[in-house]
């Protein structure tokens, strides 16, 4: 036994060492998802409605990289294998089958040594270290690259195919259709669907496998968003091709290009991301730019919702409130972005509950992510999202009051008590406590002279939130009641408080409340206050005396 305890002891060290408590000790690598769960795209085992705050994915740690597509999730762990769970109607899930929507994750087939993963729409890709990418899913546009299209249902393939005629790739990006992949030579290259130009090459042909994106070179990172495309140069210059019907190519207009055009006013980028119509990007020194369609609110700016086409930006503008910014992500009508501190914030659309903030309304400027800390990575799906953070459960819980004194009774008017009471809470911890008597402010040790109170019925109040924001409030009423030895004991404190001058007076209203001449002894009150009785004295004796039996 005591060996064990050593042990533990140097385990409790070490924790502390790597600033770590042990009470907080949780795995790495976890995966949260929170928003639409029809198909199990949450990961939690269930097919059950809207999740308004993250839910562990069930079973997986050492998540390195997340991805959301429209209906299902995907996730790269560290030993370079690859796990998706939710909607499989084209066998984006990777498992060998094409249908089955799973609520908890599945292994991909066959990959293994994976760097980086994408997916959107209803396809998914996988990057391996040695440069080549990896497809499956949908396929109905040549998506997969390899050659083919699927134009019977279920309209593509259930197991990974490679893409063909790509190595040193060191990015990969899933569009509504297309796929993007960059290079090692700073060049990107494009495949799938291409409607309104989306590859880039200079044309409106689809193609089944990856054609050259023209006139871009010193690409380092690329994104994708329903049908638009975007590149960062090495300059930190963002550039943009694609369908632009709300602006989301960012060069001012709202005409679509098949060629890269430069997203206007933006230098200093080092992160991009996109949604189905909506761009993000984030600069240097931690805030966060968009552009393009608006109508959730995913611009951030305090504009636009209620379906409202009206305030989309062709141009981008800054997102409010947000600095410190490592990570951004785009969803269908929902922008993510994770704070330097490890929380995650989110704005847009919020009608499948996918901001997190413990609502379905929708956002035109950041809330945070209920519930998560130490969030890595962030991912938008369509009206889901994921990360990799640690949930801390959410305080429901209100504070726990106890009230010691005075408790229900009666107590003489000649008495004082001290009142007590205590405020626990164990989720988020005790914030602000307040409590009175009828009003008047006390405090837990406040001792209280029950002649100031008066005669009657009395309730203490004590009222307490903690951290989290729930409240409770308690109270206990007491009466303080009046009897002939009381007013007698009574009298005599307030001689000895020298409220009363002489100690004949005293003993003459002592008198006449012991013979009970109540008349009399108001009589005597009224003659005697501001003479040998101070007023404030004779006025509580004298409301006392009138409340005899």
């Amino acid at each position: 036994m005591k060996k064990m305890k050593l042990v533990l002891t140097a385990l409790l060290m070490v924790l502390t060492i790597a600033g770590i408590s042990a009470k907080n000790v949780h795995a790495a690598g976890e995966v949260a998802a929170w928003g639409y769960n029809w198909y199990g795209q949450l990961g939690d085992g269930t097919f059950s409605g809207d999740k308004p705050t993250p839910v562990q994915v069930l079973g997986l740690t050492g998540v390195t990289a997340v991805a959301g597509g429209y209906l299902h999730s995907l996730a790269l762990k560290n030993d370079g294998t690859v796990w998706a769970w939710g909607h499989n109607g084209s066998g984006q899930l990777g498992d060998g089958t094409f249908s089955g929507d799973k609520p908890t994750p599945v292994q991909v087939l066959g990959l293994t040594n994976v760097t980086a993963i994408a997916g959107r729409s209803a396809h998914s890709l996988a990057l391996k270290n040695d440069g080549t990418i990896w497809a499956w899913g949908d396929n109905y546009y040549g998506q997969l690259g390899d050659g083919t299209t699927e134009t019977v249902w279920p309209y593509g393939k259930s197991t990974p195919v490679q893409v063909l005629g790509l190595t040193g790739i060191t990015a990969v990006a899933v569009g509504d259709g297309h796929s993007l992949a960059l290079k090692n030579d700073g060049t990107v290259w494009a495949w799938g669907y291409n409607w309104y130009g989306r590859l880039g090459d200079g044309t409106n042909n689809s193609s089944n496998i990856p054609v050259h994106v023209l006139g871009l070179t010193g690409i380092t990172a690329v994104a994708v968003g329903g049908g638009h495309s975007l590149a960062i140069k090495n300059d930190g210059t963002v550039w943009a091709w694609g369908y632009n019907c709300w602006g989301q190519l960012g060069d001012g207009t709202t005409n679509s290009s098949n060629i890269p055009v430069q997203v206007l006013g933006l230098t200093g980028i080092t992160t991009v991301s996109a949604g189905i119509g909506h761009s993000l990007a984030l600069k240097k020194d931690g805030t966060v730019w968009a552009w393009g369609a608006n109508w959730g609110g995913q611009i951030g700016d305090g504009t636009g919702g209620n379906w409202d086409l009206g305030n989309d930006k062709s141009i981008p503008v800054q997102v409010l409130g947000l600095t410190g910014i490592t990570a951004v992500a785009g969803g269908m009508a929902h922008s993510l972005a994770i704070k330097s501190d490890g929380t995650v914030w989110a704005w847009g659309y919020n009608g499948g509950s996918q901001l997190g903030d413990g609502t379905n309304n929708t956002r035109l400027t950041p809330v945070q992510v209920a519930g998560l800390t130490e969030a890595t990575a962030v991912a938008g799906g369509g009206w889901h999202s994921l990360a990799i953070g640690h949930i801390v459960p959410i305080d429901t819980t209100p504070p726990v009051i106890t009230i010691t004194n005075p408790v229900a009774g009666d107590y003489p008017i000649s008495n004082s008590i001290i009142v007590g009471f205590t405020v626990t809470d164990e989720g988020s911890g005790v914030g602000a406590v307040s409590a009175n008597i009828d009003g008047r402010n006390v405090a837990s040790g406040d001792t209280i002279k029950l002649y100031e109170l008066g005669a009657g019925s009395h309730t203490l109040t004590v009222q307490a939130s903690d951290i989290a924001g729930n409240t409770s409030s308690k109270t206990v009423t007491f009466n303080v009641t009046v009897s002939s030895a009381s007013l007698i004991e009574l009298i005599w404190l307030f001689y000895n408080m020298g409220l009363i001058d002489n100690k004949g007076t005293a003993t003459s209203l002592a008198q006449q409340i012991q013979n009970g001449a109540i008349g009399a002894f108001i009589n005597y009150l009224d003659a005697q206050t501001g003479k040998n009785i101070d007023p404030y004295a004779a006025d509580i004796l004298k409301s006392a005396a009138l409340t005899l039996p």
